[in-house]
């Protein structure tokens, strides 16, 4: 049963309303189990329709990716405007991205290596996205905010390997968003901050944890 009408405006309209559908699929129910027929089907559209804009399954997941990501990039970029400082931006950024890994089958990360140039776009957005974390570290080093006598190549891997251990777990769907979030905030950014940074740090989870209660 179509979930969409066949009706649209522009085919520019249906290929981001493909896109956008076939991302929401992918990441709950992993790469394989969305077949172009379900997305079509979905859409309410013809396998013709929807292979004339994707000429193949791996086409669209690149398109889902590329998408994925520039909407990942407008809201960090929303909230590195809204922050007054880097230690907000950073805390806000892991509340997203367990945010997103709440909404994501395991097996996605494992199926997608069967896609070359899907993962290697994967590949690519995680390096960038490292590199952005990298220098958020290092601007709060220079806000004095965190140490500066830390390896923060070493911090930032050890930070990414925490997410990627969670896609593989069930300890995000065992537990609350707020008790994932707290657990490493304690183990990785504790240990890092000055005495104004842990100040911080505290303000943030003090409000948090307020917020929980009413």
């Amino acid at each position: 049963m179509a979930l969409h009408s066949t009706k649209y405006s522009s085919r520019e309209e249906l290929k981001a309303l493909i896109v956008m559908l076939s991302m929401k699929e992918f990441a709950e129910k992993g790469i394989k189990n969305v077949t172009m027929d379900n997305v079509s089907s979905m859409l309410g559209i013809s396998k013709r329709t929807l292979y004339e804009i994707f000429p193949d399954k791996e086409t669209l997941l690149v398109s889902c990716l590329e998408a994925s990501e520039l909407e990942s990039q407008k809201k960090q970029k929303e909230v590195l405007e809204s922050s007054k400082n880097v230690m907000e931006m950073v805390l806000h950024v892991y509340q997203l991205t367990i945010t997103r890994l709440q909404s994501v089958n395991p097996s996605f990360l494992d199926e997608i290596t069967k896609y070359p140039k899907a993962y290697n776009l994967y590949l690519s957005n995680r390096e960038a996205s490292a590199s952005r974390a990298f220098h958020y570290f290092q601007d709060g080093v220079n806000q004095g905010l965190f140490r500066s006598d830390v390896n923060y190549q070493i911090v930032n891997e050890l930070i990414r390997g925490q997410f990627r251990l969670l896609l593989h777990t069930d300890v995000y769907r065992t537990y609350s968003f707020f008790d994932v979030l707290e657990a490493i905030i304690f183990t990785f950014l504790r240990g890092i901050c000055t005495e104004e940074g842990a100040r911080i740090l505290d303000e943030f989870i003090e409000d948090r944890r307020n917020s929980r209660k009413e």
